[in-house]
């Protein structure tokens, strides 16, 4: 992955996208809203120190990133673009939502 992106003038994953702006503080840090530089689509990115997500991990028994691989094929969930960890934060990169806060959805 990592001779890819360089192929592509990128020197991290991260470099991919442009933030665009803050959408909303999530459950555990903020979340953004970015554009993928080479196909423009947006995408929302949280950024989680990655040892409050091994935290999380084992108080909730839940891999945020790896519950939406395992659901990414259903049309009622948010697909996810790619989750990775770099300089000490885990990115968990998925398809922007319009409208909002999906919870709001959920429960309404």
């Amino acid at each position: 992955m990592t001779s890819i992106l360089i192929e592509q003038g990128f020197s991290r994953q991260l470099d991919q996208y442009s933030i665009i702006g803050t959408i909303d503080e999530g459950c555990s840090n903020d979340v953004v809203i970015a554009k993928h530089k080479l196909n423009g689509m947006k995408v929302a990115i949280k950024a989680i120190p990655a040892k409050k997500y091994r935290r999380l991990q084992k108080e909730n028994m839940v891999d945020e990133g790896g519950a939406m691989e395992l659901c990414n094929f259903s049309e009622y969930v948010v697909r996810l673009v790619e989750k990775f960890s770099m300089d000490g934060m885990v990115y968990i990169v998925s398809k922007y939502a319009y409208g909002g806060d999906l919870l709001n959805y959920c429960i309404s």
